[in-house]
């Protein structure tokens, strides 16, 4: 970046008892996916002052490896509501849309698991094409 210092300011710096006057970037390594990604002094300034986290941590993953964990944060709590509700069918979508956007190994089972929990022989069908189209796509995304 420019090496030139984001000034602290000080009134609310006071108020959360930071002694910081200067912000600067931080270029550190991913510990998911080992990739340079660097921590703007915007972001460190933000974190600091208005986020009042302390100015010495420093996020241990890239912005696109910590969004990934938070689905599979969010897949996990909706697999256990999965088996709480009685009527698992809108969790199932939910969850199976976000299995398919982050490669989920485990999305054929829980769309062929909404398939059977589908009311009409319409959703059935929608299912069935989902599960189909899941299909060609492991098997054309399969090393040879």
């Amino acid at each position: 970046s420019s090496g030139i210092g984001e000034i602290a300011d000080f009134e609310v710096s006071f108020v959360t008892f930071s002694k910081i006057s200067f912000y600067f970037d931080y270029i550190t390594i991913c510990d998911t996916c080992r990739e340079t990604f660097n921590y703007s002094k915007a972001e460190r300034r933000w974190a600091n002052e208005i986020f009042v986290i302390h100015f010495y941590s420093y996020p241990f993953d890239c912005e696109e490896c910590h969004l990934k964990k938070r689905e599979r944060n969010r897949i996990a709590h909706l697999t256990r509501l999965i088996n709480t509700v009685p009527n698992p069918l809108p969790y199932l979508e939910i969850v199976t849309e976000l299995m398919l956007k982050v490669n989920d190994h485990r999305a054929l089972e829980y769309l062929r698991r909404a398939k059977n929990e589908a009311a009409t022989l319409e959703q059935r069908r929608e299912f069935e094409e989902k599960i189909a189209l899941v299909k060609r796509t492991k098997t054309s995304s399969r090393p040879r």
